[in-house]
Formats: C-alpha cells, sequence, structure tokens
C-alpha cells in the first residue's frame, strides 16, 4: 500500500484517497441562495464532471475540516 496523495493549496495540504485528474476547462456555475444554505463554506461556485455534482473550492479560503485529515 502507497503513500496517500495530497493537494497544497497555499500552505493548506488536503488528505486525498485518490486524485482522478485535473479539469482546465471546467465550466463553473455561480452557487444559488439555497445551496448557501447547505453548504457554509466559500465557494466559487457548481460544476459537473462526469455526471458527478462539485462544489468547487476557492483556494484563498479552504474549509479547514478539509485539511485536517483522517481523526
Amino acid at each position: 500500500m502507497g503513500k496517500k496523495p495530497t493537494i497544497r493549496v497555499g500552505e493548506v495540504v488536503f488528505p486525498a484517497d485518490e486524485v482522478v485528474g485535473v479539469v482546465h476547462d471546467l465550466a463553473v456555475r455561480e452557487p444559488g441562495k439555497v445551496f448557501a444554505r447547505f453548504w457554509p463554506y466559500p465557494c466559487l461556485g457548481l460544476a459537473v464532471l462526469a455526471s458527478e455534482a462539485l462544489v468547487v473550492l476557492a483556494a484563498s479560503a479552504p474549509p479547514e475540516l478539509f485539511a485536517k485529515g483522517e481523526p
């Protein structure tokens, strides 16, 4: 079993289970007010990739809970 990958955004390191790829031209839509009720963290918007919904995180303000990793 190899080392788990990490994603670095500035000084914050996110643990990852797997990195599948990077999308350079992802179509990101601004999140609506209803979405903000369920996602209290800053984000750039919402996107769909391979039929999966994505929350596009703001690199300048990543949610702290993602940087903590496993307890």
